[in-house]
Parts: C-alpha cells; sequence; structure tokens
C-alpha cells in the first residue's frame, strides 16, 4: 500500500511539475514570438512525455531489470545512433539556432553564398527550409547547409516601430519635473513589454504655443498594434501622475459675453 502511494505520488509531482514547464516555455515562445512556436512547443510536449513515462516505468520493481539494462546499453546505443543520426542531428540543431537568433524569417528574400541560390523564404522546419525561387520552384536546404552558409538577406533590418508622443504642459510647470515623470513612464513601459533600446531615452521641448509648452518622446515598439497599447498605457498613467505631482496640461479657454 506504501509502495502504491509513493508511486502515485512522485507520478502526480512529476505531471504537476512538467505541466508547469510546459507552460512556461510556451509562454516565452509565444510572447517572443518565436517562428514555428507550435512545433517547438510541440516537441517540448513530446520530451515531458517520454520523460514522465520513464519515471513512471522506473517504479516498478517489474520494469526495473529493463531500465537497468537499459541504462547500461544507452552507451551503444547512444554510439550507434549519433553514428546513424549525425546529420539529422546537425540540421536540427541548425534549424533551432536559425529560429531562435533569425538571421532569416519566413518571407524574407536570401541570397545564398553570394547567388548561389536566390528566392524568398517560403518555410522554416526544423531539418529543412524551403525556398521559393523566382521561377516558383521550390527549393528544400538542408538547415545545416544553410547555417554554414554566406547569408545576403535584402529584408534583414531593424523592424522596431517608432511611436511619437506629444503632450502639452501649462506654463509655470515645473518642466523638469514634467520630463523625469514622463521619462520615467516611458521607460517603465518599455521594461513591461521587454522592448531593448540602444539610445536613452530623451524627452524634448518643441514648441511654445499659446496654450502650452509641447513636449515630444520617441516610444520604441516590436509593433505598431503594441505601440498603440503602450501609447495608450503612458496616457493613463501621465495623468495620475502629474495630477500627484500638481502638474496641469496646457488648455485654451474661450470666454463668450453677449451684448
Amino acid at each position: 500500500m506504501i509502495y502504491m502511494k509513493s508511486i502515485i505520488i512522485v507520478t502526480v509531482v512529476s505531471i504537476i511539475v512538467s505541466i508547469g514547464i510546459y507552460k512556461g516555455i510556451r509562454k516565452v515562445l509565444y510572447k517572443k514570438d518565436v517562428t514555428n512556436k507550435a512545433s517547438f512547443a510541440r516537441l517540448i510536449k513530446y520530451i515531458l512525455v517520454f520523460i514522465n513515462g520513464m519515471i513512471f516505468l522506473g517504479q516498478f520493481e517489474q520494469t526495473k531489470p529493463i531500465m537497468s539494462y537499459l541504462a547500461a546499453s544507452s552507451g551503444v546505443v547512444a554510439l550507434v545512433l549519433g553514428v546513424a543520426a549525425k546529420d539529422a542531428f546537425g540540421n536540427l540543431c541548425s534549424g533551432l539556432m536559425i529560429l531562435t537568433f533569425k538571421p532569416f524569417v519566413e518571407g524574407d528574400l536570401i541570397k545564398v553564398n553570394q547567388g548561389e541560390l536566390i528566392g524568398y523564404v517560403e518555410s522554416i522546419r526544423f531539418r529543412h527550409t524551403i525556398i521559393r525561387t523566382y521561377e516558383s520552384n521550390r527549393i528544400i536546404v538542408p538547415n545545416a547547409t544553410l547555417n554554414s552558409a554566406t547569408i545576403e538577406n535584402a529584408f534583414f533590418q531593424d523592424t522596431r516601430k517608432n511611436n511619437y508622443l506629444e503632450i502639452e504642459v501649462s506654463y509655470g510647470t515645473d518642466i523638469d519635473l514634467a520630463i523625469d515623470i514622463l521619462k520615467s513612464l516611458v521607460e517603465k513601459t518599455m521594461n513591461e513589454y521587454e522592448i531593448q533600446s540602444e539610445d536613452p531615452i530623451e524627452v524634448k521641448v518643441i514648441n511654445f504655443s499659446t496654450t502650452g509648452i509641447d513636449l515630444r518622446v520617441v516610444v520604441p515598439s516590436k509593433t505598431s498594434l503594441e505601440g498603440f497599447d503602450m501609447l495608450a498605457k503612458i496616457r493613463y498613467e501621465l495623468i495620475k501622475e502629474y495630477e500627484k505631482a500638481n502638474i496641469h496640461f496646457g488648455n485654451y479657454s474661450v470666454e463668450v459675453s453677449q451684448s
């Protein structure tokens, strides 16, 4: 009875831990917008299922001799599989590197080895990459070949979007305080969205209008939609922070009188 309870506890704990690991890795993959994230998640799932199966079987007395035999012969099996699957494993590792570091993504126009092959990247798989030439032919290239080749990517550039946020504060405002608050909110929001920028965030005074002082800051984002959300969040937080600091936005009032 105690033996069965031990098996159940170990199995349940193993499954719970595996589910937590899977969900964590899946969340990172989708948050980072990794190419072929569904395939990555599926591969992780299969590996975790295999590990849980080995843990479960390893607890039974009847299967321990088999597990011991497998462990003893694992060196020979690994050697045989290593020789047989050398190319496949190399392509898999190269595919993971391409998907992770993204020297090119689906849709890019690339030139391999100074024009040896030119075409659009149609699909990136774990083993190979499919390139569509100008003649609409599909060329299947092993990832290990691409990983060691010289790649010229016509579309390789910084895809970040620059979003301009302009606000107006009233005359008489502590301008240094207004700038510091806006800058800190931009940096805080960038950290929440995991946006990195080589250039420091700078708030500039761009104009003196009849209603106040105009400030502008550039907020980088990964996409236009994400930039819209970031600006909305900064504006919302800015209203509350300026109210606490007794900083007022610029305003223009008109007095109407009837004679």
